[in-house]
């Protein structure tokens, strides 16, 4: 999944694939988690929340089931 760099504190990247709803996100310390059945809606706001989308869409985000991918 390509992941598109974001100007935030705590996170680095982000990426989305639309047939899956499969939101990852990257941290500062360079692990990437996914996030299943996350609307693409919520993606697109936290592209366009920069700076600092983490603090904006956050807590949405984590409301969604999560695996670590690395």
């Amino acid at each position: 999944m390509k992941l598109h760099r974001v100007d935030s504190t705590g996170i680095s990247a982000l990426g989305y694939d639309p047939d899956r709803e499969l939101l990852w996100v990257q941290y500062e310390s360079g692990s990437i988690y996914e996030y299943a059945g996350v609307p693409q809606d919520l993606y697109r706001r936290m592209l366009a929340a920069q700076p600092h989308p983490w603090s904006h869409y956050g807590e949405e985000v984590k409301s969604y089931p999560s695996r670590m991918v690395r």
